[in-house]
């Protein structure tokens, strides 16, 4: 990371190591929640007499988030035997490369024509301080903008065609000139509210309402969608930090500020 100093000039700055980060789950789905995993996972004889420097960070739907200091500390939780007798197996979370954002960019070209535009028009012939390749970018999705026909680009890109393409600001693509930005994305479930999972993969029998958290109903069926009572968040109720007056999709959730924060710790930058 950098930033600037009194005289415009760019100044490296320290950036802290990265923890690991070990992902705990069932082995087979016996319907054990990601509470019931946290609590067997502290239970676990050969981990407490390890006296690892892990920590649970987050409990995900059915799975626990531990972050660890050292290698020494992952490999212990990897090869745990009590892990495995209590039906559990740990896996390494690998550092995601970060998603960037590109406005406006034209509808009528082709996945192939934005990478080829994102690499030889703005990284290669500024590629003077690292070795820029064709892989340094992919093209993740588009979104369409409402009007015209201006799509949003979503870039996969590695950490230093990031620190370029964001500390320009506007890229060329085609006859545009497109704003760039980060982009870390939170996923919702539709079904369940909860953050970090999409539909496709719930494995919950009752909706939730993204309004109220009542269970057995969805927004267009909520007795209290046009009531007094303030809404109430289900994943904010879950995790006991912060108001929960709110709907599961605000942008000010803090059960999303919390996994957003995660997301990015996560993102090799």
């Amino acid at each position: 990371m950098t930033r600037s100093d009194d005289a415009g000039v760019a100044v490296s700055k320290p950036v802290a190591p990265r923890k690991s980060v070990v992902i705990v789950k069932e082995v087979n789905d016996t319907g054990r929640t990601g509470q019931d995993i946290r609590a067997q996972v502290t239970h676990v004889e050969d981990l407490r007499r390890a006296r690892l420097h892990m920590h649970c960070a987050s409990v995900v739907h059915k799975a626990v988030v531990i972050e660890v200091r050292d290698s020494e500390s992952r490999q212990k939780i990897l090869s745990s035997r009590g892990l495995r007798e209590a039906g559990l197996i740990a896996t390494v979370k690998e550092p995601q490369h970060p998603e960037i954002k590109v406005y406006d960019c034209p509808r009528d070209m082709s996945d192939a024509e934005i990478h080829r535009d994102v690499v030889e028009l703005n990284l290669v012939k500024n590629a003077e301080w690292w070795e820029c390749d064709a892989d340094s970018v992919t093209v993740a999705h588009h979104a369409q903008q409402r009007q015209g026909k201006l799509d949003t680009i979503f870039l996969k890109v590695m950490p230093e065609a990031r620190a370029k393409l964001l500390s320009v600001g506007w890229i060329s693509v085609g006859w545009c000139l497109c704003h760039v930005a980060d982009h870390t994305h939170v996923a919702r479930c539709h079904k369940c509210q909860h953050l970090g999972l999409v539909q496709k993969f719930c494995r919950e029998d009752w909706d939730i309402c993204i309004h109220c958290g009542g269970v057995g109903h969805k927004f267009a069926s909520c007795k209290k969608r046009d009531s007094l009572p303030p809404p109430n968040c289900v994943n904010c109720c879950d995790s006991q930090q912060g108001s929960s007056a709110h709907r599961a999709d605000s942008l000010d959730c803090p059960a999303r500020a919390r996994v957003l924060a995660q997301a990015i710790a996560r993102t090799q930058l």
